[in-house]
């Protein structure tokens, strides 16, 4: 079973407290569970965590994938704007410099 939501651990959860329930009534009445019963429960639970580990797995190569998308749309977005900022920088002191040239040829010497 791939666990995917709280109602998933819910039920795997009550599965476990069921075959414990299980195993304390065979205790109680003497019948002590069979080690191919045990077996059997074991190979289940390993399943089980296996499922939960791929699925573990699987969730954080998805959010470690869509983190270094969004790192990358960011390093995109912050060289975009240092360029432009960098260029309209440049254009401004350009522009003043050919405004204070303009107004100093506007005047004569005497």
């Amino acid at each position: 079973m791939e666990v995917k939501t709280i109602d998933d651990v819910l039920k795997l959860q009550d599965d476990f407290v069921q075959k414990v329930q299980k195993q304390m009534e065979m205790v109680s009445k003497g019948k002590a569970p069979s080690a191919d019963l045990l077996l059997k429960e074991k190979k289940e639970l390993l399943l089980q965590y296996k499922e939960r580990l791929e699925a573990a797995t699987a969730s954080r190569e998805k959010a470690v994938r869509r983190y270094d998308e969004d790192i990358r749309h960011h390093n995109e977005q912050i060289t975009r704007l240092e360029k432009e900022i960098k260029a309209e920088k440049k254009a401004i002191k350009q522009s003043t410099q050919a405004a204070t040239k303009v107004k100093g040829q506007g005047k004569t010497k005497p």
